[in-house]
């Protein structure tokens, strides 16, 4: 299954549930806010991978017409 944005791949850490990979876009790897930093910490924490991504590379993973900068 593929998430695409902060608020679904955040839920889906908090569940526990088993997250591979994400793709992000710098800014958002980069970005302030305690949801991304709890969605970091989370992930870094479940052991997934996390690649800082172009938009070219989000939006051909993002199963969304218009991809928000992170996929996992």
């Amino acid at each position: 299954v593929l998430l695409d944005g902060v608020h679904l791949v955040l839920e889906a850490l908090r569940a526990d549930l088993p997250v591979e990979a994400i793709l992000a876009s710098a800014d958002l790897l980069q970005g302030e806010g305690a949801e991304l930093r709890q969605l970091w910490s989370l992930a870094r924490a479940s052991g997934a991978a996390i690649y800082d991504a172009n938009p070219d590379v989000i939006a051909a993973a993002s199963p969304v017409r218009t991809p928000s900068g992170l996929v996992a």
